[in-house]
């Protein structure tokens, strides 16, 4: 329902009675708008091409798409299909030629009213680029691009349409814009034309601006002023007068700024036009970005970091020889190469520029800002270990170049380029090992994991977790662990201990039977644990490798515990607590015993020399009993500290014997 048709029969349906619904679904107008390939958002108001009735020939098509064009929009020209304009004879739909014909005496006509020919207009009506499209919607519809002129010659096809692009290159919007300024110029000292000049919506923008500023030259009171604030070239005073843009404004009136004055040629620059500035000139390189030598030499000397030399620039941490020969550094440098001067830069310096970045201190001297088309850029650096002779890549190559792409384009922060283009480099690699910023190859595992920070038994659990692993990892700095599309193995970090808390989760259970044979509950617990406190894993795997190896050689002794009686029990608990804790931890089970447990750890503490602070604690009768039986405790704990401590196996023997002969002395009621 967005045509007068649309609304015309609806209007008869209601007249004559008769019901009807409306089902939205395509139509011409978002047909041509889709296969034109042109942003929507572009497109200024359409309009209908009518065929002439007699004498009568409306010029409102024609200065709309005008209008469309000085506002830097697209057109769509919907073409007539009643040639009687009365709506009740067979549909005539207006043909290509035909179009460009009607077209073509709307600009006479529109000539003879004005008096003349429109700033925007001076290129012939047949040069302008257009857009053919025709059938729409069927199998047979056709998009075709050219200017008016070959559009014309065109004769397939049934119903069309036209789309005039907002640049057309038959209209050189730059020389319509200098022939503007320079009959503005000769005018200025007419007042009252530059009041009315300034006024109107239609002609050049720029000239416009012009005029206003002109005008407000003009004025023997300039104490009102407005304020320009842009985020990018910040604040500036002006005098507004007239309906011109104001960044135009503030361009002509701040022209002695080499920045400022590049707002005047926006809209050319949308429209494909280069412009340079500079305290010492001020350059259109026509539609292509060729910066001029002065320029570059100028914006370098001027950016926003320091930098020496005559036949290559470079920052502080560089020599000239580096940049000039591409030599890569451990750290990485960014190499810029402009037309004819090339500047290399390190990532410190670039972590310095604070509030005053690099890419804008450059690119605001150019409309449009932007530094990528005058400069290549390249991170020089490869990881440690990477061959010298190979090239990154593909996919390397492609994710370096988006990141220095990205911050040209002031989408990445100078502080984060160096990290960015490290990270893409090395998360591009498809093979082998990564730790830190350093390579391995596929065939150098026990050089990886010998150049990681850690001990040894961290880095036989990481091995363990690449042994289970069927293809590549990525544990990331954060804890995050990411499977790989590829085989690498990849640890931002190059200590174990982060590494294997983000591992652990998911690896702490084989890693505990691999390395200690622990299985089932008595490994869910250490592993919950573990997972909970995060303790160093140096420490952890340490303690419990010793923790794990004690209760292997306490395995040695012939009985479970439970299975002696008192008091033979309590000093076999003594013998596995100084086995596995020392015997100073010992002493306060001693202490506290009673009855002949009481007696049997006076015997110990006699046989350990530890009684002269303790007698106290101890009565008459379990000293006596207790120093009965030292005897038979020294030779119990002389096996056990074989047995145990130095690993004479053998000993175990003279253990048994030595239990049998306590039991016998201390009256337990027992026999192995």
């Amino acid at each position: 329902m967005q045509a007068t048709t649309h609304v015309d029969l609806e209007s008869h349906c209601a007249e004559q009675g008769i019901d009807f619904s409306v089902i939205p679904g395509l139509s011409a107008t978002s047909l041509a708008v889709s296969l034109s390939g042109l942003q929507s958002y572009r497109f200024g108001r359409q309009v209908t091409l009518p065929f002439a009735y007699g004498e009568y020939l409306p010029t409102s098509p024609l200065e709309m798409i005008d209008s469309n064009y000085n506002n830097n929009l697209h057109t769509l020209v919907l073409l007539d299909l009643d040639p009687t304009g009365m709506g009740v004879e067979t549909p005539q739909p207006m043909q290509p030629k035909q179009a460009v014909e009607i077209l073509q005496a709307m600009f006479e006509k529109l000539i003879e009213r004005e008096g003349g020919v429109r700033e925007s207009m001076t290129a012939a009506i047949t040069n302008w680029d257009a857009i053919l499209l025709s059938d729409l919607g069927t199998s047979d519809q056709r998009v075709v691009s050219g200017d008016l002129e070959d559009i014309a010659k065109l004769t397939d096809g049934r119903i069309h349409c036209l789309i005039l692009p907002a640049e057309f290159t038959g209209r050189d919007m730059l020389a319509a814009t200098l022939k503007d300024v320079d009959v503005i110029s000769k005018k200025r000292h007419d007042r009252r034309w530059l009041g009315k000049r300034m006024g109107k919506r239609r002609g050049d923008v720029v000239g416009r601006a012009l005029a206003g500023s002109l005008l407000a030259a003009g004025e023997a009171d300039t104490s009102t002023v407005s304020v320009y604030n842009s985020p990018i070239y910040g604040a500036s005073s002006f005098i507004r007068r007239g309906n011109g843009k104001q960044s135009h404004m503030v361009g002509i009136q701040n022209f002695t700024n080499p920045r400022l004055r590049l707002l005047v040629w926006d809209d050319h620059a949308k429209a494909g036009w280069w412009f340079f500035s500079w305290d010492g000139g001020f350059v259109c390189s026509g539609q292509e970005p060729r910066a001029p030598a002065e320029w570059i030499e100028d914006s370098l000397r001027k950016s926003s970091i320091d930098l020496s030399g005559d036949d290559v620039r470079f920052s502080k941490g560089l020599e000239a020889d580096i940049v000039e020969n591409d030599e890569f550094t451990d750290s990485g440098w960014l190499k810029l190469e402009f037309e004819g001067i090339k500047a290399g830069i390190t990532g410190a310096a670039l972590a310095k520029t604070g509030e005053n970045p690099f890419v804008p201190s450059i690119a605001l001297g150019m409309m449009p800002p932007k530094m990528s088309a005058v400069a290549e850029a390249d991170w020089m650096w490869r990881p440690a270990g990477w061959p010298s002779d190979r090239e990154l890549p593909t996919q390397a190559r492609e994710s370096l170049d988006e990141v220095l792409l990205a911050w040209m384009n002031l989408a990445l922060v100078d502080d984060k380029l160096a990290r960015s283009c490290r990270n893409a480099i090395l998360g591009s690699i498809e093979e082998g090992y990564i730790t830190g910023n350093h390579w391995f190859d596929v065939d150098s595992r026990a050089d990886f994991l010998s150049h990681m920070q850690g001990s040894e038994d961290e880095k036989d659990a990481i091995g363990i977790v690449l042994d289970g692993l069927e293809g590549g990892v990525l544990v990331r700095s954060d804890g995050v662990v990411l499977e790989a599309e590829n085989d690498v193995i990849r640890f931002e970090d190059s200590s174990c201990h982060p590494v294997l808390v983000a591992l652990w989760e998911d690896n702490g259970m084989e890693i505990l039977q691999s390395m200690f044979g622990l299985v089932g509950e008595e490994a869910e617990a250490i592993h919950d644990k573990q997972s909970k406190r995060k303790q160093g894993f140096g420490a952890f795997l340490r303690e419990l490798n010793e923790s794990v190896s004690s209760a292997r050689k306490l395995e040695r002794l012939p009985w479970e515990v439970g299975v002696l009686p008192s008091p033979l029990d309590f000093a076999e608990s003594l013998i596995r607590k100084g086995a596995e804790d020392g015997v100073a931890s010992t002493v306060a089970m001693c202490r506290k015993a009673k009855g002949l447990d009481a007696a049997m750890g006076w015997a110990w503490l006699v046989v350990h020399d530890r009684t002269e602070s303790d007698a106290w604690r101890f009565d008459e009768a379990s000293r006596d009993k207790g120093g009965d039986w030292v005897p038979a405790m020294t030779a119990l704990w002389d096996a056990a500290d074989s047995l145990l401590n130095k690993d004479d196996l053998d000993a175990k023997e003279d253990y048994v014997n030595s239990m049998n002969w306590l039991a016998e002395v201390s009256g337990a009621q027992w026999s192995a």
